[in-house]
């Protein structure tokens, strides 16, 4: 008897000691938060059939309903005595997929994807962004011929068309006009269904890190679709040697905050799975030209950033130099490749006339128009005259978006190889239509 109240005791004080020397652990992960965002890569809406969590409690809930090419985001904590355990299954055309998630007490995660797509229609998967932070992406393996894509140019916060403006200095100004162009776009979104969005350079006045902060609060969280990025003059060619930013002192420091901003949104794109995307540049070497690409449907996009030629070389205070190459060599590859897929071509950048057409040399021109011509590209979208319309470079049809700061943007309306692009302004807080380009096709 005795015997047996020793080992009682002693299991007693076991106990209290682990839980005692286990009691911060418990307190740092039972109270860690799963958060997953789902992606809508599709033509389809995504339903939500069920929600549950069964240990823990939501942060924040999934929406009933992610609309076609939209994306939403949940979260759940768990508690001072359990972990966190819970799952959203959604329906989709002729489908379903269950987001399954657990954090025991003690830490250790489970996640699970069960799938059902008997039809073999979509491509679902899941990418672990950050500890216990989550995105599962849902494309399609044929992807619509029919959809339309968002183009935009120089939203340069904090510009604005006003002749008191500062563009250090104006950000509620510029926020709150911007507010309102984004507000258009949005209402135009819901009746469209962007399948994505493309915005060719100028995403700031002058590189900071502040203004893309901006932007991204004003369109990029604000919009459903996806927006592929591109840089300008003045993200990086205007800042070079004439710029610092917080965190690097050298004279090209607001430059290269922009280049490697632009390298980590890249990194961003490669995980969703687009069709065939390709990039150059080298996050270890520090060379490339920050030029991508993608196929969506029958078409093959290109985003070339300030233009096609461009090179600089940026030195921070500490460390080696970021050389931005040309795109030429590059895309000549990318382009025959997508010409081998089938693909008509779409290419984007900023600036098709000033600094292109002045500072590239003849050589270099010239292998650009033999690179239009040879592999038939459709069209060109660019920005940087902040002049909304149609042109042509090289006997290619040339859109320009003019001006977000000024309440422009386009829509390209896609049907196989074919495009017809409409113009729109927001200033309004209403997407006004401005007119409407002849279509055009690949072949």
């Amino acid at each position: 008897m005795a015997t047996n109240s020793r080992i009682l005791f002693l299991a007693v004080i076991l106990f209290l000691f682990g839980c005692s020397s286990n009691k911060e652990h418990v307190s740092t992960k039972t109270k860690d938060i799963v958060k997953y965002t789902v992606v809508n890569n599709t033509q389809y809406s995504l339903s939500v059939i069920r929600k549950n969590v069964e240990w823990g409690r939501w942060v924040s809930t999934p929406l009933s309903t992610i609309q076609p090419y939209g994306r939403d985001s949940f979260s759940t904590q768990g508690g001072l005595t359990s972990g966190t355990e819970g799952n959203v299954e959604y329906s989709i055309y002729r489908g379903s997929f269950d987001v399954y998630w657990s954090l025991s007490h003690w830490g250790s995660v489970k996640n699970k994807l069960p799938i059902n797509d008997p039809h073999k229609l979509y491509d679902i998967y899941r990418v672990e962004d950050a500890r216990n932070t989550y995105t599962v992406y849902v494309n399609e393996k044929n992807t619509a011929k029919k959809y339309n894509v968002l183009i935009m140019s120089d939203p340069q916060p904090f510009r604005l068309a006003t002749s008191s403006n500062n563009p250090n200095k104006d950000r509620s100004e510029w926020e709150s006009f911007n507010g309102v162009v984004s507000s258009s776009i949005k209402e135009l979104e819901n009746d469209k269904n962007f399948a994505f969005g493309i915005v060719n350079g100028d995403i700031t006045e002058f590189g900071r890190r502040d203004s893309r902060d901006s932007f991204d609060k004003i369109y990029t969280s604000r919009l459903s679709s996806t927006l592929f990025i591109g840089l300008g003059n003045h993200d990086y060619a205007n800042n070079v040697g004439d710029c610092t930013t917080t965190g690097e002192p050298s004279s090209d420091g607001c430059a290269l905050s922009a280049v490697w901003d632009m390298n980590n949104r890249i990194n961003e794109y490669k995980k969703m799975n687009m069709g065939a995307f390709s990039s150059y540049f080298d996050g270890d070497k520090k060379t490339g030209s920050l030029a991508y690409s993608w196929d969506y449907g029958d078409m093959h996009y290109v985003q070339l950033q300030n233009y096609p030629t461009y090179t600089t070389t940026l030195s921070p205070t500490f460390g080696a130099d970021t050389k931005i190459k040309s795109s030429l060599s590059w895309l000549e590859k990318d382009l025959q490749s997508a010409a081998n897929r089938g693909k008509t071509i779409i290419l984007n950048f900023h600036d098709a006339k000033d600094h292109f057409l002045d500072e590239s040399s003849e050589n270099d021109l010239n292998k650009f128009k033999q690179l239009l011509g040879k592999y038939k590209v459709l069209a060109i979208f660019v920005g940087h005259t902040h002049s909304a319309g149609k042109s042509d470079l090289y006997g290619i049809p040339l859109y320009n978006s003019g001006a977000l700061f000024q309440g422009d943007y386009l829509m390209s309306a896609v049907d196989g190889k074919c495009i017809q692009v409409s113009q729109y302004n927001g200033r309004s807080g209403k997407p006004k239509f401005i007119k409407q380009f002849s279509s055009i096709c690949g072949k």
